[in-house]
């Protein structure tokens, strides 16, 4: 998947649906904020805007499968912040 095409953050009306990242390892982030996310919902991480899938909630925490390269994130963990968007995919 050509993860350019995606829209981008600044395009989508729901920009402001954030939650905030609380840790970092490997590809797995965990999210606090998150109230109102449903499973499986594709998100975007950080400036990078990488793009991640809710694979567990529980409260208003989130843990979210990144599919691509997390080395950025666990250098700049505490100002990161986590943008919801979905993005409809047809099956």
């Amino acid at each position: 998947m050509d993860m350019s095409k995606l829209p981008k953050i600044r395009d989508e009306e729901r920009e402001s649906q954030f939650g905030y990242v609380h840790g970092v390892s490997g590809p797995v982030v965990t999210a606090t904020a998150m109230a109102g996310a449903a499973m499986y919902e594709l998100v975007r991480v950080g400036h990078s805007e990488l793009v991640g899938e809710i694979i567990r909630l529980e409260g208003d925490m989130a843990t979210i499968q990144v599919y691509e390269e997390t080395c950025i994130l666990i250098l700049l963990q505490l100002q990161v912040t986590l943008f919801r968007t979905v993005l409809i995919t047809s099956v």
